[in-house]
């Protein structure tokens, strides 16, 4: 599970023009991870 943190992370780093792939790299998390949690948060 992906805390309310890296959430907030994720889309900071979104806004800032980073790559999915680029994202999941700062965060040190999977990519495949990411984009799950993308889709159930309608993130990007």
């Amino acid at each position: 599970m992906i805390t309310l943190e890296e959430l907030m992370t994720i889309k900071i780093l979104h806004q800032q023009g980073y790559s999915k792939r680029a994202i999941a790299k700062q965060l040190g998390i999977c990519l495949k991870r990411l984009m799950n949690q993308v889709i159930n948060q309608d993130l990007m």
